[in-house]
């Protein structure tokens, strides 16, 4: 399938978790990219510094229906409150679904990694993300990185907008 975006004047990329390595391998063919800009995530994905680590792959190895509340819990929300909004977002994918997409996101790393184009103009990251670790990302994007402060991998909830990431991650 191919899709015409020359008709775009301003393309904006927000990448998130692991679509920012799949937007590194792929956003340099999108004419009139403007902004890049990567939230809670790295294009580095499996790299064992930069990425997610081997201890965290195997969490989510071992998500099942009677435990994803509490990884939900643990690694996605920073609140109770963000928690009970985040339930209400609950995903109609099955866990058999999420446990494909990561095996085929780890044989399309291996594939690609070599083609990944590091540079995001911006990054926005949560104080407490537990899936990255916050202070690999401060090496690796430098000035580029915003931390949200009280705020775990599901950051979206302290924007109001797409646009608001974009302003954020000016700041």
């Amino acid at each position: 399938m191919h899709f015409d975006f020359s008709k775009y004047e301003n393309i904006y990329v927000i990448a998130y978790s692991a679509g920012v390595f799949v937007a590194s391998i792929f956003a340099d063919r999108l004419p009139n990219v403007r902004q890049k800009v990567a939230l809670c995530g790295n294009p580095y994905l499996f790299d064992e510094t930069l990425g997610i680590s081997k201890e965290t792959i195997q969490v989510f190895k071992n998500i099942t229906l009677d435990n994803y509340l509490q990884f939900r819990r643990k690694y996605m929300v920073y609140s109770d409150e963000e928690y009970e909004r985040y339930n209400k977002l609950e995903s109609l994918r099955t866990i058999e679904s999420c446990e494909n997409e990561l095996l085929a996101l780890q044989k399309m790393y291996k594939e690609k990694k070599d083609n990944i184009n590091p540079m995001f103009d911006k990054a926005i990251m949560a104080e407490n993300d537990l899936i990255f670790d916050v202070q690999a990302q401060r090496d690796f994007y430098k000035d580029k990185l915003q931390v949200i402060k009280s705020a775990k991998h599901h950051i979206f909830f302290h924007f109001n907008s797409f646009e608001d990431m974009l302003v954020k991650s000016q700041n």
